[in-house]
């Protein structure tokens, strides 16, 4: 069988950068939706068939008094639905987490998907070039950049992280089992053990995905910083992508910020559902995301931002001082009456006159204005949605 390099080159890609190895983990993500659904199915029978909390426990939740708790015909499932919507604040906010969760797998497995699929763009570019001092053998530029990879490959699985993993959701689960119970929490009441558990299992399950998927980004954004590191980058002021060719760093880096919408989407949840007790720990947690998406975005694109900045500079005065020597010897024609003015110096200075304009338009962050406009939409959306909550109790 041949090696993997072999193949990659067979199927279109100079290296497929494994992202996830452990075919268990691949296998729960692939299905997560699935696995996710049942989850909260499992919840609601559970529920539903062991009983529904009295009258009296019904009053303390909702605020009111009923005589009824075998709501929708006495049909066991129906009830655990609506015994699962009348749960407390804190578990009211915690069922739209597991359900945005859901959604955004999507989001991540564009994100992983984006990460080949930029490697690969700025190799078939040919933006990416040896330091000076280390040659220009494209067989030692092809081999330096598989390592690059490679190492970044070993990196995202590294074994490491299943460690971090599996003793952060010990943790989760340690803290969620030291909770309080409530005297009208009746979801983690004694007489529904099952149900808290399941509660327990769950976010310890998620606990996993999370902290594996977290390591996954932070090594991500460590590399894509390195890259330029690494390598020379080949800016290229007038690529059609109008980031001087290197747009794939930025798409990539917007991905990663929208993998963490889910959590600013489960932040302006939590504006309407949590608690009043804890609402301050919901505008804190809006004001930490917006800080931590902007620096995701920013930090690993600001080495790519500096030397865009002067490859830019550094194009202008060139241009600047070609353009003059143009005006200069234009200028002495016409001041010299023996001499008529070349009309190919003016087609010249009219060309360079023009790669001038186009040049100072040349931007210094590799991603355009739509990937700006939707990086701000990402970011914002929990600030709006706070404004709009606080003008709702100011005003309503």
């Amino acid at each position: 069988m041949g090696s993997k390099a072999d193949k990659d080159e067979v199927a279109g890609l100079f290296y497929e950068i494994t992202v996830v190895d452990n075919p268990i983990i691949k296998g729960l993500m692939d299905r997560f939706h699935l696995v996710a659904l049942l989850f909260l199915c499992v919840l609601v029978t559970i529920i539903g068939y062991h009983g529904l909390p009295t009258a009296e426990q019904i009053a303390g939740v909702t605020g009111t008094a009923t005589g009824s708790i075998a709501p929708f015909g006495g049909s066991r499932l129906a009830s655990g639905a609506w015994a699962l919507w009348h749960l407390p604040c804190s578990s009211r906010w915690r069922i739209p987490g597991y359900l945005i969760l859901i959604l955004s797998i999507p989001l991540v497995k564009r994100l992983f998907s984006n990460i080949n699929l930029c490697y690969d763009r700025l190799w078939d570019q040919k933006t990416i070039s040896l330091k000076e001092g280390d040659g220009s053998d494209i067989d030692q530029l092809r081999e330096g950049y598989r390592s690059f990879l490679k190492g970044f490959e070993r990196r995202l699985n590294h074994r490491n992280a299943y460690l971090i993993a599996v003793v952060y959701a010990v943790i989760v689960g340690v803290i969620n089992f030291n909770i309080p119970v409530s005297e009208y929490d009746w979801c983690t009441m004694e007489r529904f053990p099952v149900t808290r558990g399941s509660y327990v299992l769950g976010d310890m399950l998620l606990s996993v995905f999370f902290a594996l998927l977290v390591w996954r980004i932070l090594v991500t954004v460590f590399y894509m910083r390195r890259l330029s590191d690494e390598f020379d980058l080949n800016v290229q002021p007038l690529h059609p992508d109008r980031s001087g060719g290197l747009k794939p760093l930025g798409d990539l880096s917007f991905s990663v910020d929208s993998v963490l919408l889910s959590v600013g989407v489960w932040l302006s949840v939590g504006l309407f559902t949590a608690a009043p007790s804890v609402m301050w720990v919901v505008y804190s947690g809006i004001v930490v995301y917006m800080a931590l998406a902007t620096l995701l975005f920013f930090y690993p694109l600001h080495k790519v931002h500096h030397l865009m900045s002067e490859k830019k500079i550094d194009l202008l005065d060139r241009l600047s001082r070609k353009t003059n020597s143009y005006y200069e010897s234009i200028y002495n024609d016409v001041l010299d009456e023996d001499r008529d003015v070349d009309p190919e110096k003016l087609r010249k200075l009219n060309d360079l006159e023009e790669l001038y304009r186009k040049a100072s338009d040349m931007p210094v962050w590799p991603f355009d204005k739509e990937t700006l406009t939707k990086f701000i939409s990402t970011v914002g959306f929990p600030l709006s949605m706070a404004i709009a909550n606080l003008a709702r109790l100011r005003f309503f």
